[in-house]
């Protein structure tokens, strides 16, 4: 588990470096935003910094072996703190506080359905802190529980030492949290880090933006994302090109699309769209067969995902791109075939059509099945029509 949880910086060792020599030069306190693309692994380089921040070895943080890493490791340091959205399951049913800092008698009350979410996302992030943790409820972050660990953070360190605060996703915050918790960011108690994490700094107040240390994490290369997933997936002989350039070399994307089997997915689009373009009786019958496979998933995954990826590569290959420019390069000869399809310009609206339908689902609550019909009926118009090569 220490290395798992404390070691693993997969390819971010100029940023973790920098922040180790802050933690080194007494510069470690403060507030902290660390952005990037989803998956990248910014809850994972969190928590390794929180840890070490907190670290009682002089020589080398985070240590693992100190009772402060050793507690961190168990989600069980009293100064070190970790909040993230969370879905509020039976609402109803308030029986019990579901973070460490609320306190047990006056804190925040959630349903014991509430609190098994949210030990199962610390249990997941135990195995695999660059897992994206996946709930069926919608999270978010309420006001009452960052008004609890702002009462928690009134009281000095209970080990006396460091301590650190690390709040996950916080463009998930409820309406008004920003602005409560914002005196608390703008200034920290002394010898505390609050780290911040999001994917989408352009949905935060700039008053967040402007009183935060900011560190934006990159996606890794191609050996260290392949070495993550043979350590979690095995197979050495395995292709994960798609899935490589699927998540856009980001760790916990790329899992995230195997465990929604995007490679299979995708297979069964592209036979759907082969065989639209041969007329074959089994285009008709793809509609009741896979729709129960097309629903969204951790990753943002479904049926238009993938269709705006297939064709962002034809339009690619017709505009004179290789097979090693496209995310689809394991699947080179059955691209080309539909890339004879389409023109650039015909790709290009329908790219456009599969945007629209990206929206309405997100803005308009369009059902996973009602888009995936609408998919349907666009790849039978543009790929039963002759061939332009």
């Amino acid at each position: 588990m220490v290395g798992i949880m404390l070691q693993r910086i997969l390819g971010q060792e100029r940023i973790f470096e920098h922040l180790r020599s802050l933690i080194s030069e007494g510069r470690g306190a403060g507030s902290y935003l660390f952005t990037g693309m989803r998956g990248v692994g910014k809850w994972a380089y969190g928590f390794l910094f929180a840890a070490a921040f907190c670290c009682e070895d002089e020589r080398q943080k985070p240590c693992g072996r100190c009772r402060s890493c050793q507690a961190a490791q168990r989600f069980a340091h009293p100064d070190l703190q970790i909040l993230f959205p969370f879905p509020n399951l039976e609402a109803s049913k308030k029986k019990v506080t579901v973070f460490q800092f609320s306190d047990p008698v006056s804190g925040t009350k959630f349903s014991e359905a509430t609190g098994a979410e949210v030990n199962r996302f610390l249990q997941e992030k135990a195995e695999d802190p660059f897992r994206m943790v996946r709930f069926e409820g919608k999270p978010n972050i309420p006001v009452e529980v960052l008004r609890d660990l702002r009462k928690f953070l009134r009281f000095s360190p209970m080990w006396g030492g460091n301590r650190a605060v690390l709040i996950s996703d916080i463009e998930n915050m409820a309406h008004g949290s920003a602005d409560i918790f914002l005196k608390t960011i703008e200034e920290p108690p002394s010898n505390t880090a609050i780290i911040l994490t999001t994917s989408y700094p352009e949905k935060l107040p700039a008053t967040v933006l402007s009183r935060c240390r900011v560190f934006t994490f990159q996606s890794v290369d191609e050996q260290r994302i392949r070495e993550y997933l043979k350590l979690y997936f095995g197979g050495e002989k395995l292709d994960y090109r798609f899935i490589e350039r699927a998540s856009r070399f980001c760790p916990g994307m790329a899992r995230a699309l195997i465990e929604e089997n995007a490679s299979e997915l995708r297979d069964v689009l592209l036979g759907m769209m082969s065989a639209a373009a041969r007329g074959e009786y089994y285009f008709e019958r793809s509609l009741g067969k896979n729709e129960p496979d097309f629903n969204v998933g951790g990753a943002g995954l479904n049926a238009v995902t993938l269709m705006g990826w297939i064709i962002r590569d034809i339009i690619v290959m017709r505009s004179g791109g290789n097979v090693d420019d496209i995310i689809n390069c394991d699947r080179a000869e059955i691209m080309s075939g539909l890339a004879n399809r389409l023109s650039v310009e015909r790709a290009e609206r329908f790219l456009g059509e599969i945007n629209n339908i990206k929206l309405a689902c997100q803005l308009s609550n369009v059902m996973p099945i009602t888009a995936f019909r609408h998919l349907l009926t666009l790849i039978k118009r543009e790929f039963a029509k002759p061939s332009i090569s």
